[in-house]
């Protein structure tokens, strides 16, 4: 979780757009621990981003599938 959010921070710094990639994992983790709240904002995030760069990849079909469980 730190290292993804290291990362985020990076990403977010140098103006870094393809950031759903990140925001899913941190939302996966999120769910794994039990952190729903931060969970559902991870996974909006990552639909956000992924819709934003006009994703079209097997990357946004897994935020879809996940995006269900926390919205």
């Amino acid at each position: 979780m730190k290292e993804l959010k290291e990362a985020l921070a990076i990403y977010l710094s140098i103006g870094y757009q393809r950031l759903y990639g990140v925001y899913i994992t941190l939302a996966e983790l999120c769910y794994d621990e039990g952190d729903y709240p931060n969970m559902a904002r991870y996974c909006e995030m990552a639909v956000k981003y992924g819709e934003m760069t006009g994703d079209t990849s097997m990357q946004m079909a897994r935020i879809y599938n996940f995006d269900r469980r926390g919205l």
